[in-house]
């Protein structure tokens, strides 16, 4: 028999919608489900891309579904994530306003205190969590399209443009994934682009290396948010009072910096600033603490936030990049989000699980890279090198005769360099060491010149490291020559001296 319009027509009339009457909720534990919105709260690259997919309504708890609510009309507003203190103001407010119970107010002071306290960062569970809510909406999203499509069909299934209108629907339905920001449309935002590179150089967005020598052959000037660079130098070269050097010449500049250590005590650190900041001999710094104190009073002045530097130490080979990543969400909810992180070193972190130290060394770089892009900081830290930087430095290589530290010098994993915008060895032999010099060798330059030598001068009272010209240097090394036959032969005298009077 043939199928005539009318009775498909009357078919579709009589057409059920079984969905109609279900609530759309997560069908997750309620446990992961406090997983999913502590990401949300603490995670800022999880938020925006989970945002669009996940509405308050699909949570179970009534603190979770407040507390999303929250969370994305504050995302919405201010295009940034709300602190953990102006979340906390948002759901008092909800609560007075609401009139909760006093069992209702202390259920939800728990559930807030929980959220925040059991968030535990990990790019792998990121992901896992963003698929398991991406099929959610899917599911969610054909649901909702057969629903308003069935109403059309009922409402008017025999006019073309129902049918166009339903294809539209469902079109959009099967879109649904993850927010990404489609990137930028090169040819056709050129005044935006222009607009943007205006204001960045207006707020200062540039920071620098420590050193103009290495500032000047960035392309901008300088080094840049969602960029990682390294030091790489022998034990006591200076690596750590270039990361020092550099952390203090951007807190000039008003960025905020968070010095992380594996090696020095929180204490120690603060004195090599100290000296730094204050130009005062290290090991005179308590007696001098008044002119000290006035030094940094005077380098925070005007600042509505005193807080440009917080120095933290971690025992070495305890943290791991979810610790430090989880460090930096918990500074972000207490109101500190640097804009410079430094970490002092690389080689004392924990290695990553069943991975061979090589390949665990450049993941760690490589994860560094992603971190300093999704909290949109700069990333300074510091390598160490192989067995052979000694003899390099030592007996000089290829580079023009004389010994630097290169790429093929680097230790535990040459393809730590990979990952990094850019890559400087400090080399001093002894000699230099005791003249208080050195060379930097810029290494590599993602996006700048690379392969040149700039010469440095340490101060060892004060720990400074200035830039130098290399006829200073030459000047430097030719007294030092110098004076070290003297001094090699007043040993001689004082040595035969010694030896008569024993005898």
């Amino acid at each position: 028999m043939e199928y005539l319009e009318d009775d498909f027509i009357d078919d579709v009339n009589h057409l059920q919608d079984p969905l109609q009457t279900q609530e759309q909720k997560f069908d997750w534990s309620p446990g992961f489900q406090q997983y999913v919105i502590s990401n949300l709260l603490c995670d800022q690259f999880f938020a925006t891309q989970a945002e669009g997919l996940i509405e308050p309504s699909h949570f179970v708890s009534d603190v979770h579904i407040e507390l999303c609510k929250i969370l994305f009309e504050y995302m919405e507003k201010y295009k940034a994530m709300p602190s953990r203190v102006m979340v906390e103001e948002n759901v008092y407010c909800f609560l007075k306003k609401t009139g909760k119970s006093e069992e209702d107010v202390s259920r939800f002071k728990v559930e807030l205190n929980n959220v925040y306290e059991n968030y535990i960062p990990s790019s792998d569970s990121r992901e896992a969590i963003l698929e398991k809510i991406v099929q959610f909406a899917k599911l969610q999203s054909i649901k909702d399209a057969f629903s308003i499509c069935m109403q059309k069909l009922k409402k008017d299934s025999a006019n073309e443009s129902t049918w166009i209108k339903i294809q539209d629907i469902l079109q959009k339905a099967l879109s649904v994934d993850r927010n990404f920001d489609i990137g930028l449309n090169y040819f056709e935002e050129i005044e935006e682009r222009f607009l943007q590179m205006q204001e960045d150089e207006e707020k200062g967005e540039i920071f620098t290396s420590g050193f103009e020598g290495i500032n000047e052959k960035l392309s901008g000037g300088g080094c840049k948010r969602g960029q990682v660079f390294a030091w790489v130098g022998l034990s006591g070269s200076g690596k750590s009072l270039a990361l020092v050097n550099a952390a203090v010449r951007n807190i000039s500049l008003k960025k905020k910096v968070l010095y992380v250590s594996l090696e020095m005590s929180q204490l120690e650190v603060a004195e090599r600033f100290d000296a730094q900041i204050s130009n005062i001999n290290i090991n005179k710094i308590l007696e001098n603490k008044e002119a000290v104190k006035q030094a940094l009073a005077e380098e925070i002045e005007g600042q509505e936030d005193g807080r440009l530097l917080i120095i933290k130490r971690f025992p070495p080979g305890q943290l791991s990049l979810p610790d430090l990543r989880a460090y930096l969400q918990q500074l972000e909810i207490n109101g500190f989000k640097p804009d410079l992180l430094v970490l002092d070193y690389i080689g004392e972190m924990k290695d990553y699980p069943d991975m061979p130290v090589h390949e665990s060394r450049y993941k760690i770089v490589r994860d560094l890279g992603a971190l300093s892009v999704d909290l949109d900081i700069l990333v300074y830290t510091a390598l160490q090198p192989n067995k052979t930087a000694k003899e390099v430095i030592k007996n000089g290589n290829m580079f023009g005769g004389i010994g630097v530290i290169d790429d093929d010098n680097i230790g535990d994993s040459y393809a730590q360099i990979k990952p990094l915008h850019g890559c400087w060895s400090l080399n001093r032999t002894q000699d230099e060491i005791e003249a208080d010099v050195g060379r930097i060798f810029v290494i590599k330059h993602r996006n700048g010149q690379s392969r040149y030598v700039l010469y440095v001068e340490f101060n060892r009272e004060t720990l400074c490291i200035n830039q130098i010209s290399r006829n200073k240097y030459d000047k430097i090394m030719q007294e030092y020559e110098s004076n070290k036959e003297e001094r090699k032969m007043d040993g001689e005298i004082e040595k035969a001296q010694n030896g008569f009077a024993g005898d």
